[in-house]
């Protein structure tokens, strides 16, 4: 029953975004449904045919005039612009504040996207000035990244999305040239709890973007891994998932010499993190480095996450990035082996130090009555 009230609500919304559209600028419906029927025809060849193929072209339209125009009512509903906020109606407002993170998530799902030029169709009669698609984009990264990095870029929107999702995948992977690997390392040969001994630490970049992922030299000794911070949470984890499966979806093979590396960004990225994390304890100490951010999971949340990640298919981001931390302390072999014998063993030699100290003490001490006895 609740399922069913669910589903009627959410559908007497969609005719009131329609309504909203259609009666904000004083358009009429015809104007509305040519627009959208101008590209109906590329948008269901998109879809699967087992998908569309019980469903006749005049349903087709309204269902696309329906969902987009809830989609962008519903972005409009999350902009900075007061005038973009206050133009819609307060009956969609109520809902879109009510059930925020339940729309977001269902948007976010690979199997729900609108092809984007049914959504720009609609967009085109929202009033001018009214709208910025900015603020809804920089609002949705600001939930995987909880703070602006100082070298934040603003996303411009230079190519055509296939869909909302396939944007917001593209502001937060970022651009980066990103070469094949020439060879395929099995395994990492290190873990979280092991980078500190060959003198590796962790730190979050300063782009936010998923492709500014790399290894550089800080002095002669140390290592500095950076990556892109997170925030994890439900909203952010499902963003993460669909994103990933877009992205397997899209490509077929990520190592394949014609594929582009920020094309398995997202992929890589979840998988590095899950190469991480081997217990909860690493997940504290992503903390610790900020590379995880915000309240959201707790670290056994966060740690079941990452485990169901391993499985991933390896792209070239993650590649170069193991094959630079394994080159790098493979240049390093011996300065790399005497950090890592201190470090194991700083207490123990801490320790013989005392000894030592407290026994030049004594024999300080006792040196007059030494010298005496002579």
């Amino acid at each position: 029953m609740f399922c069913r009230d669910h589903l009627k609500l959410m559908e007497d919304v969609k005719k009131t975004a329609v309504f909203q559209s259609i009666l904000e600028g004083n358009h009429t419906v015809e104007n509305i449904y040519a627009a959208v029927a101008s590209v109906a025809d590329h948008a269901r060849k998109l879809y699967d045919v087992e998908v569309v193929g019980g469903i006749n072209d005049t349903d087709f339209l309204t269902m696309m005039v329906s969902d987009a125009c809830f989609l962008v009512q519903y972005m409009r509903s999350k902009s900075n612009n007061s005038a973009s906020i206050g133009g819609v109606y307060q009956s969609l407002l109520g809902v879109f504040h009510s059930k925020d993170q339940d729309i977001f998530h269902d948007i976010m799902l690979l199997e729900n996207q609108i092809p984007w030029p049914v959504v720009r169709a609609i967009m085109q009669f929202v009033p001018q000035g009214v709208m910025n698609l900015d603020d809804f984009i920089d609002s949705s990264r600001r939930y995987l990244h909880e703070k602006k990095a100082p070298q934040e870029k603003t996303y411009v929107l230079d190519d055509e999305p296939p869909h909302l999702l396939g944007l917001l995948r593209d502001s937060i992977v970022g651009r980066k040239d990103i070469r094949q690997p020439t060879g395929l390392r099995n395994e990492c040969s290190l873990s979280i709890n092991k980078f500190a001994e060959v003198g590796i630490t962790l730190a979050a970049n300063e782009t936010n973007d998923l492709v500014d992922m790399g290894v550089r030299k800080n002095g002669p000794l140390f290592l500095h891994l950076y990556l892109a911070p997170l925030s994890l949470d439900e909203r952010t984890t499902n963003m993460l998932v669909n994103m990933a499966a877009l992205e397997l979806c899209m490509t077929l093979n990520f190592l394949d010499a014609r594929a582009q590396g920020p094309e398995s960004a997202v992929c890589s990225y979840l998988q590095f993190l899950a190469m991480l994390v081997h217990r909860e304890e690493d997940v504290h100490e992503l903390r610790t480095k900020e590379i995880l951010r915000g309240a959201g999971f707790t670290d056994k949340q966060a740690f079941d996450f990452f485990s169901g990640l391993h499985e991933l298919r390896v792209g070239p981001l993650y590649a170069n990035t193991i094959g630079q931390i394994e080159d790098m302390v493979a240049e390093r072999r011996i300065r790399t082996k005497v950090y890592a014998f201190f470090y194991r063993n700083w207490k123990t030699i801490a320790t013989v130090f005392t000894i030592i100290g407290g026994i030049v003490g004594l024999l300080k001490a006792f040196q007059p009555f030494i010298f005496k006895g002579r």
